[in-house]
């Protein structure tokens, strides 16, 4: 009988990966008239369960950005089981190995991380979606935990053109100085760019193509005559 108990318990602890067993023994002494000690000891064991759970937040800081601007992300791991997690790795898709602040969290513990991704227009129309993997071991076995973010992309075209002169008047015969700067004010590249002046004809551009952000500037001379005071 007390070999078919040993069988029984052995297999038990051997198949619960997640548990630990707290055992403790007492011992009770005592002594007689004529002098003679006696004691006596028991044993007993319980199963300590251990849960290994975890939740993995990813957040972007804006629902929406333009081609050029830096996207913020926060990684956020809590540890809401009962055993310690530990040997934390997160890996995104996009952003590639997340530097956490530690790799083991113990129960009611998180690690927190943070990382930027330069926001391109390849990546338009949008939106941009990527997924976080977190991996890690907690109560004798792996765990995985999955997060996912997204943001829309603002692809606006726009041009802004500016036109100055280097006097604020001048006489007939007298030669002005016109400089003139082009700006891609927008979130998409500008190709095939031109500028053309009522009076001065086109404008000879340094390059045609301005990324977002990108300006040129270029000047012209012009001679002042009577027909631009009849004109």
């Amino acid at each position: 009988m007390r070999y078919m108990f040993l069988l029984i318990a052995l297999f038990a602890i051997i198949g619960i990966a997640s548990s630990a067993e707290l055992k403790n023994t007492v011992t009770a002494s005592a002594v007689d008239g004529s002098g003679a000690n006696v004691s006596s000891s028991a044993d007993a064991a319980i199963v300590i369960n251990e849960t290994a759970s975890g939740i993995l937040l990813k957040d972007v800081e804006k629902k929406a950005y333009k081609p050029g601007e830096v996207a913020n992300y926060t990684f956020r791991l809590s540890n809401t089981g009962t055993a310690k997690l530990t040997g934390i790795k997160v890996v995104d898709d996009l952003l590639g190995p997340i530097a956490m602040s530690t790799s083991e969290v113990g129960p009611g513990e998180f690690a927190e991380g943070t990382a930027q991704m330069k926001v391109t227009e390849d990546m338009l129309p949008g939106p941009v979606i990527n997924y976080a993997v977190a991996t890690m071991q907690g109560a004798g076995q792996p765990l995985t935990l999955n997060a996912s973010a997204v943001f829309e992309i603002e692809a606006i075209p726009e041009i802004l053109i500016t036109k100055l002169t280097d006097v604020s008047s001048a006489d007939i015969g007298k030669e002005v100085v016109y400089t003139f700067t082009i700006e891609n004010t927008g979130s998409r590249t500008l190709y095939d760019v031109r500028a053309v002046d009522d009076k001065l004809g086109d404008l000879a551009l340094p390059k045609t193509t301005l990324a977002p952000g990108e300006n040129i500037t270029v000047t012209k001379n012009h001679v002042v005559t009577v027909e631009d005071i009849e004109g």
